[in-house]
C-alpha cells in the first residue's frame, strides 16, 4: 500500500482476451509522452507510474465486481467530484494544468469482462498453491464466464452477496493474542501484494527492518477467516502471516504469508495470498449466473 499512482489519458480500444473482444472499450494510456508531465493532484504522496518500467509490466488487466471505475460517484456534480482524484480535465494544451473532473459512467474506465459480447457475467480466479517461503513466479487460470459454458460450472461454491459497495464482513481468529477481530469493510483484491489490515502484529519498522508497514512477526501466525454475506450465508478460510523482512530476503515475487497494517480501522484486505492454492468466483455488479452454488446468483458476489 504505497499510494503509488499511474497518469495518463483515456483512449478506446478493442481488447482482445481468450478469443472474446471487448469492442470500443475505455482504457487508460500509461506512458504517453504527451502527458509526461504527471499532475501532483492525483497523489496523495506516493511514486508516479508514468513508464512501462514505473509499472514493471505491460499492462494491467482490473477486474473486480462493477462494471465501471467509480460508476456514480465519478458523475456527481460539486465539492466531491474535484475530490475523487479519479478523472481530470486539461486546462490547456499541454496539459500541464487540470481541473477535478466528473465523467459519465460510460465514459469511464470499463470492465473488460463486462465489456465482452458472451461469458461476461463475472469471471473465476483459480490461482496453483505456493510454498510458504514464497517462489519465483506464481501460475494460475482466470476464466470467462459463469455458468456460460462447461468450464465455468462452480455449484459447490459458496455464494456470498455483497454489499453495493463490494464489501463482505470478515472476523479473522489466530495463535496469537495479538492478531483477530472483525472487519466491517472485507474485500478480495487480486491486486494488492499482501493481506492487509490493522493489528497489533509488530511491523517491520518498529523492529528497524525494511519493509515500513509490513507485518514482521517473530514466529508464523495462522489465521482462520470467517466471510459474512449481506444474506448471512458464510464462508470460511486459514492463511498464514510470516515475518516479511525474511521473507524479502529470499527474493521471491510471489509471497503467500506476507500482509501488513492499512491505517483504515475496519478495513481487511485479502490480497493475492489469500488466492493462492483457491477457487475464486466474483460476480459482475448487476448480472446473473447460474452454475455457481445452487440456483440463480445475481452480483455482486464472491464465491469460495
Amino acid at each position: 500500500m504505497d499510494d503509488s499512482f499511474a497518469w495518463g489519458p483515456l483512449a478506446l480500444a478493442d481488447v482482445k482476451l481468450g478469443g472474446l473482444t471487448a469492442s470500443n472499450t475505455t482504457v487508460q494510456l500509461v506512458g504517453h509522452s504527451d502527458y509526461d508531465p504527471f499532475q501532483y493532484q492525483c497523489s496523495s504522496g506516493g511514486d508516479p507510474i508514468i513508464t512501462a518500467v514505473d509499472l514493471g509490466a505491460n499492462g494491467i488487466l482490473g477486474v473486480g465486481l462493477s462494471k465501471q471505475d467509480c460508476g456514480s460517484v465519478c458523475e456527481q456534480q460539486g465539492r466531491r467530484s474535484a475530490r475523487n482524484g479519479k478523472y481530470f480535465s486539461c486546462i490547456n494544451a499541454a496539459c500541464t494544468n487540470i481541473t477535478g473532473a466528473t465523467l459519465a459512467s460510460d465514459k469511464q474506465l470499463q470492465h473488460v469482462v463486462a465489456r465482452f459480447p458472451t461469458d461476461n457475467n463475472g469471471f473465476a480466479i483459480q490461482m496453483n498453491s505456493v510454498p510458504s517461503a514464497g517462489a519465483a513466479t506464481a501460475t494460475g487460470k482466470m476464466i470467462f464466464g459463469l455458468g456460460t459454458r462447461t468450464n465455468n460450472q462452480f455449484p459447490t461454491l459458496q455464494v456470498l452477496p455483497t454489499s453495493s459497495q463490494g464489501n463482505l464482513y470478515g472476523t479473522l481468529s489466530s495463535n496469537s493474542v495479538l492478531a483477530g477481530g472483525s472487519f466491517s469493510s472485507t474485500f478480495l483484491d487480486t491486486g494488492s501484494n499482501g493481506i492487509f489490515f490493522d493489528s497489533y502484529i509488530p511491523n517491520c519498522a518498529l523492529l528497524l527492518l525494511n519493509g515500513s508497514d509490513f507485518y514482521c512477526p517473530l514466529s508464523d501466525i495462522v489465521f482462520n477467516v470467517v466471510l459474512g454475506s449481506v444474506s448471512a450465508a458464510q464462508a470460511r478460510a486459514t492463511f498464514t502471516l510470516s515475518n516479511a523482512a525474511s521473507l524479502f530476503q529470499k527474493g521471491n515475487a510471489a509471497l503467500p504469508t506476507l500482509g501488513g497494517a492499512l491505517s483504515a480501522p475496519g478495513l481487511l484486505d485479502l490480497g493475492l495470498p489469500f488466492f493462492y492454492g483457491k477457487t475464486v468466483v466474483m460476480g459482475i455488479d448487476g448480472l446473473s449466473a447460474t452454475g455457481v452454488g445452487t440456483g440463480t446468483a445475481t452480483g455482486p458476489f464472491y464465491a469460495l
